[in-house]
């Protein structure tokens, strides 16, 4: 029995030096896939994509590349590559103008409502918004436009600006009294002032100088031609 127990003992010395040498091989590298190989490869993550829906690095598009159709900064005015960088749904990076150093269009990120105030309130970072980066209007010192093309968007945007004209729908519903009136047409006047003082680039007093000598005109031309009180 001792010499069995003996035997037994040191087949076991024997066989745990293999036991060890076998755990003790390093795994082996996945196999390479081959030239042939169909298995489906991971899907890289999408680059990061610029205002106007082509993917493209973060430098932006290049110079070459419609560099009229980009947007315009609500600051200073100048053109920019793009307005932000969406990364995925919902998260993007508003881009800074390299002119004035500033956020290009900050009304990305804000609600109607608040836009609808800053435009009451005539601010031109607001009409700059609405008229170059919402609705594309041209402004009318771009050499590549025919003269008739760049007085319809100035046309355009004097129109749009005189949105004051709609709380004049109200007075059909409720009873207002007749200095309202007035007060809507100096809001309109206001605000064709700045539209095409933020779609020409001319001063304020010329741009005023214009918007009223056409107010006039409308107000004499019903006055004593058409007869309206």
């Amino acid at each position: 029995m001792a010499h069995q127990k003996r035997a037994v003992s040191s087949s076991r010395l024997v066989s745990s030096p293999a036991k060890l040498t076998d755990d003790a091989t390093p795994p082996q590298p996945p196999p390479q896939p081959q030239p042939g190989d169909r298995r489906r490869r991971p899907r890289l993550p999408d680059p990061p994509r610029p205002h106007g829906g082509k993917a493209v690095p973060l430098s932006g598009l290049s110079p070459q590349e419609g560099e009229e159709e980009w947007p315009r900064c609500v600051g200073c005015g100048r053109r920019v590559k793009t307005l932000y960088m969406q990364y995925s749904p919902g998260n993007i990076r508003l881009m800074k103008c390299d002119t004035c150093k500033a956020v290009a269009d900050p009304y990305i990120e804000c609600e109607f409502m608040i836009i609808l105030i800053d435009l009451i309130l005539h601010k031109t970072r607001a009409y700059r918004h609405l008229l170059f980066n919402k609705l594309r209007i041209y402004s009318s010192l771009d050499k590549r436009f025919s003269i008739a093309a760049r007085y319809r968007e100035v046309l355009l945007a004097v129109i749009i600006s005189s949105y004051f004209k709609l709380f004049l729908m109200a007075m059909m519903v409720w009873e207002f009294p007749s200095s309202v009136i007035f007060f809507v047409e100096i809001s309109v006047l206001s605000s064709n002032t700045v539209a095409l003082r933020v779609v020409t680039e001319f001063s304020k007093a010329h741009c005023f100088g214009v918007c009223f000598g056409a107010h006039a005109a409308r107000y004499l031309t019903e006055r004593w031609l058409l007869g309206a009180p």
